[in-house]
């Protein structure tokens, strides 16, 4: 049957059956490839545009929620949707888990909230949805690190499945005509169609192979145009993305380095300071007790009683003299007022210490809650702070008055250390670093501990204006602890 209907068949139909075949099976393998290509893009940059959006988001609203200021939440919540047409929902949760603005006219869907939550040390988490409106995204990026809140937000995959679903159409009606039209015509408009496709699909695949340079694409004004501007956006949008992670990749090799010189200095400054201690006890401390040998040996072959309480006397001065240099040598090396009495009363009592020694006017508040208590490492890495600002104002900066205040507000534990120096610029001062990177160790180091009790350190400085320096510290999670308590305001 088939080899007579075969025979029956002249050439020209022969030719023309196998080009509507070869471009029926060329629509079919394009269709698909646009398709899952497209599409895998195109949700890809989807996902990234809506991480872009919620972080916006996020960072516009910190504060917002710090003052409460809901009207400025609304503007932001209908600017955002009015601005981004694939943004389906948006809605933000409080510290505690409620809503604080929503753009759902009504109350949330069911369940909406507890789709989607975002783990500690995460930036952002997605979880795709299955909605009566098609396939969404739920987005949920955290504000300032989860503590105040979450913004959650769904981009809707309908406007790519409907330029998907509308450049596959084309193809097939393209694919139609061709078959119809014939041999040549159909030849020529292959070209014309699957010749750009192809250049489409292989951007696609030079994108997914990581090359974003050089790509060629498709500069038309149908759909294919349309979609090639789509792709040539979202390679910009990942030049950028990757632009920023090399960034983040050298900052992070520039920080790692200053870790290392860092833990040299504070290595050199370990040495340095055994050297002290061991030069002190031998010249200070071993003399003296030497001398209280010799003296007691005189004691004992002295048989005058007035000769021997007359240096029995002078023996116990010079105990007293040796006792004050070993209570002196511990408290250089850690201040026991820290352990016995607490953080504030250290301060305070560092404080007149430095005023009384250089003569620099200080002053000390502290209005932090009664009853607050800290780990002995953040209690510590506090005091360091504060004592390596001090001695740079009175060191770089020729301070005349420095204030120290320690405060809570809200579960934040703040610190400020304000001078009326010389200032300095922060620019000028970053690039004096890049060329001389052994300058600045101190407010890395500074940088480093307040990290590692898990704060913020930032610091203000007007050239002939002075400097402060604040200390940030989320109590919210930190558990309490015997070690070390705050008393009443001094």
């Amino acid at each position: 049957m088939i080899n007579k209907i075969k025979n029956k068949i002249g050439i020209k139909e022969k030719i023309i059956a196998i080009v509507v075949i070869i471009v029926l099976m060329l629509g079919i393998w394009t269709v698909v490839q646009v398709r899952s290509t497209t599409s895998s893009a195109l949700n890809e940059y989807l996902q990234r545009h809506g991480i872009s959006i919620a972080k916006n988001v996020s960072t516009r609203s910190e504060n917002y929620l710090l003052t409460n200021d809901r009207y400025r939440l609304h503007q932001l919540v209908s600017e955002t949707m009015d601005n981004n047409s694939d943004v389906e929902y948006l809605f933000i949760e409080g510290a505690g888990g409620t809503v604080e603005i929503s753009s759902f006219a009504n109350e949330l869907p069911d369940n909406l909230k507890q789709v989607n939550t975002v783990e500690e040390n995460e930036e952002y988490n997605i979880q795709p949805l299955n909605t009566e409106h098609g396939l969404v995204y739920d987005i949920a990026v955290p504000i300032f690190e989860g503590r105040i809140g979450t913004v959650r937000l769904g981009m809707s995959t309908s406007e790519i499945d409907q330029l998907v679903h509308q450049i596959c159409s084309n193809i097939w009606l393209t694919v139609l005509i061709v078959s119809i039209v014939g041999l040549i015509t159909a030849y020529l408009l292959s070209l014309i169609i699957i010749n750009p496709i192809y250049r489409l699909v292989s951007a696609t695949e030079q994108v997914a192979k990581g090359h974003l340079h050089g790509i060629p694409l498709v500069v038309t004004n149908d759909e294919i145009g349309k979609l090639s501007l789509s792709f040539k956006k979202m390679i910009e949008g990942l030049k950028s993305l990757r632009e920023n992670n090399e960034s983040c990749w050298v900052q992070l090799e520039k920080k790692e380095e200053m870790r290392k010189k860092l833990l040299n200095k504070m290595m050199s400054a370990q040495e340095e300071e055994r050297k002290k201690i061991s030069r002190e006890l031998h010249d200070g401390t071993g003399q003296s007790l030497t001398t209280l040998k010799l003296a007691l040996k005189q004691i004992s072959e002295t048989n005058d009683l007035e000769e021997a309480k007359r240096m029995s006397e002078e023996l116990r001065e010079l105990t007293g003299d040796v006792i004050d240099e070993i209570k002196s040598l511990a408290r250089d090396l850690r201040p026991s007022v820290l352990d016995d009495l607490g953080l504030d009363y250290a301060l305070e009592k560092y404080l007149k210490e430095i005023q009384g020694r250089t003569g620099v006017s200080t002053e000390f508040w502290f209005q932090a809650d009664q009853g607050l208590k800290l780990e002995p490492e953040i209690s510590t890495n506090i005091y360091r702070i504060v004592q390596e600002s001090v001695n740079n104002s009175i060191k770089h900066a020729d301070a005349s008055k420095i204030d120290v205040i320690v405060k809570t507000i809200s579960s934040q534990l703040i610190v400020i250390i304000e001078d009326d120096g010389k200032g300095f610029d922060l620019e000028q001062f970053s690039d004096n670093y890049k060329q001389n990177e052994t300058r600045g160790l101190g407010i890395f180091g500074m940088e480093e501990r307040a990290e590692l009790i898990g704060g913020h350190l930032a610091i203000e400085s007007t050239p002939g204006d002075g400097t402060a320096v604040y200390l940030k510290i989320n109590l919210a999670k930190e558990e309490t602890s015997n070690h070390d308590y705050f008393g009443t305001s001094s």
